[in-house]
């Protein structure tokens, strides 16, 4: 390929899937899968393995971010160069080439420079932007023949930009700092066109270098190329020991074992693929033979022929039409959610628990006082996605599912969402009656409740399901719909196993697609859905395209639940975490 950084000489990139050699201040000497440009976003044209960008403001390279593949450790140094090829001047029209960093839990709709926590050098006029505020002013301009650089301490979140070799600041010396980021594990290197509406002569060109290729001008002391081999290693390598799934064709037997799994499960959810009968959900805190439906409002009841038992690598059921009916076909979700029980301190609502704090789960159960209180979870980590379901008909609900996701944004994130409908995050008045006015993400230790009968009504009954991120194993986020085939393209930091996605801003569906069902995929990717909130039988259509790539998804389609004009958000667990991917 034409070399990244050193134009008019063919370079040879080193990437390899397995890791070894030494990086060096020089760049370009280890093994590894190095970062690249995400040749899926939709705008910019990429080329010579996605090392090379260029786009104009009406070819549609405006309001979006080229963004790199691998998100940045939560430690570590790391820089890249841009090689600036854009001859432009600095008016208008002009070169809009910018260099920096973008979080990747905030849409890639506009501009690198107007995205929370994500910062932009611009190269005509030297600014440093922030979320639409100069940080810095008077850096040097760069343009055609110039090497921009950027740089990031991912402990502290301090960054630094330089040009042909000078930095502003000292990278090395950990000051001078052109600005500091959060460093919320949702941070790529990235290149961006500044520009946000479509107009012709605004436009960016230029080679990147990860450090593919040996650095044009030598790194700052202690900075390195971002790969693979220097991500953190995942709590948990091996995501199938922790939640896991299964097919299987029922055969009206009775007190069947089923053994797929390397854990004993705790969670397990079952649907027919090619029948209406509801989605059943049972818990080992409410006991086997309990359940609750997903897609409807009743109460848990014991159903003597549904799930008998949770076994060391399975569960054992009976011949109950909605687990195991003569002919039809079934998925089984399970979760490892920690084998045992505990009543934790803390709430001032008395719980019982069944947590994994190394998996970021726990089931949760409490008998409402019909008083605003808090209740322990377990997770020793801030819940990020919980739903809640009143058990039984006391507390005066009506037995609707209250789901929350840290990612809403709604009246200050204190909506909600129901899991068993397609209603959208539009109760204005959900932060008093579930919540108590405290997102569920508030500290590390509970969750708070208002006085709502389906959270918390007086001698009524409740569960709960609540889960915290761990890197390389689940996801919680949020992205923005475009309408369009080529949809947004979502970073996880894995090959996801199982994804659910509920559009937030109208009314959709929980759409669910997984790898055991679609797992040979044809033209994209998986296309086999169900729906939390219906019984319908699973359905199969190019319409419904998510394609699973090695760190993340990306949307194929318009179809509504998935990617219209809106926002959505996220549940995600892996399949292997990207560390460990064997291409990018």
């Amino acid at each position: 390929m034409q070399g990244a950084g050193h134009p008019g000489r063919v370079s040879s990139v080193r990437d390899s899937p397995t890791d070894g050699g030494t990086q060096t201040t020089a760049g370009g000497a280890a093994y590894s899968n190095y970062c690249t440009f995400n040749g899926l976003i939709q705008g910019p044209t990429f080329k010579y393995s996605n090392l090379y960008v260029e786009g104009d403001g009406d070819t549609g390279y405006y309001n979006r971010v080229a963004a790199g593949t691998i998100l940045l450790p939560s430690t570590g140094k790391f820089m890249f160069e841009y090689y600036c090829l854009n001859s432009g001047g600095t008016g208008s029209p002009g070169r809009r080439d910018s260099i920096g960093i973008y979080d990747t839990s905030e849409p890639n709709n506009t501009y690198l420079s107007n995205i929370p926590n994500s910062v932009s050098y611009f190269s005509f006029n030297g600014n440093i932007v922030k979320n639409l505020n100069n940080e810095q002013t008077g850096y040097p301009v760069w343009a055609i023949g110039n090497t921009a650089h950027c740089a990031i301490d991912c402990a502290t979140g301090k960054v630094w930009f330089g040009v042909d070799g000078t930095w502003q600041g000292d990278p090395a010396g950990g000051t001078g700092q052109a600005t500091t980021l959060t460093n919320n594990g949702n941070l790529v290197f990235a290149q961006g066109n500044v520009h946000n509406v479509t107009n012709a002569g605004y436009d960016s060109k230029g080679y990147i270098n990860f450090g593919q290729i040996p650095w044009k001008y030598t790194a700052p002391s202690g900075f390195k190329a971002l790969t693979t081999a220097e991500l953190d290693t995942p709590a948990i390598a091996t995501p199938s020991g922790h939640m896991d799934m299964t097919l299987y064709t029922g055969n009206d037997a009775t007190d069947r074992t089923i053994s797929p799994f390397s854990f004993q499960p705790d969670l397990v959810w079952f649907k027919a693929r090619n029948h209406t009968f509801s989605h059943e959900l049972y818990d080992a805190v409410r006991g086997v033979t309990k359940v609750v439906y997903p897609d409807g409002t009743n109460a848990d009841c014991t159903n003597s022929s549904g799930l008998t038992a949770f076994t060391a690598n399975g569960f054992t059921i009976d011949d109950a039409d909605g687990v195991n009916d003569n002919g039809k076909t079934y998925v089984a979700w399970a979760w490892n959610m920690g084998g045992s029980n505990s009543n934790p301190s803390g709430g001032t609502i008395s719980s019982t628990v069944r947590a994994n704090t190394t998996n970021g789960m726990s089931i949760v159960t409490w008998t409402g006082t019909g008083s605003a209180g808090t209740v322990a979870h377990g997770l020793g980590a801030k819940c990020q996605f919980i739903v809640i379901k009143q058990r039984g008909t006391g507390g005066g609900g009506d037995g609707n599912w209250v789901a929350w996701h840290h990612a809403l944004t709604a009246h200050s994130g204190l909506g909600r969402l129901v899991f068993n409908t397609d209603h959208n995050d539009g109760d204005s008045g959900s932060g008093s009656v579930h919540w108590n006015n405290v997102k569920p993400d508030a500290n590390t230790s509970t969750f708070s409740l208002g006085t709502s009968g389906n959270v918390n009504g007086n001698t009524g009954t409740y569960v709960a399901w609540a889960f915290s991120e761990k890197a390389g194993f689940s996801k919680f986020g949020s992205y923005a719909g475009n309408n369009n085939n080529n949809g947004a393209t979502v970073v996880t930091g894995f090959a996801p196993r199982y994804l659910i996605i509920k559009r937030t801003d109208s009314t959709g569906n929980w759409a669910i697609n997984d790898t055991a069902r679609d797992g040979n995929e044809t033209t994209y990717g998986n296309d086999a859905s169900l729906y939390v909130n219906s019984n319908s039988a699973e359905t199969t259509s190019s319409s419904l395209n998510v394609d699973f790539l090695s760190n993340g998804f990306k949307l194929r389609s318009n179809n509504a639940s998935y990617n219209g004009t809106g926002t959505y958000v996220y549940i995600a667990f892996a399949e292997s975490p990207f560390k460990y991917a064997r291409a990018i």
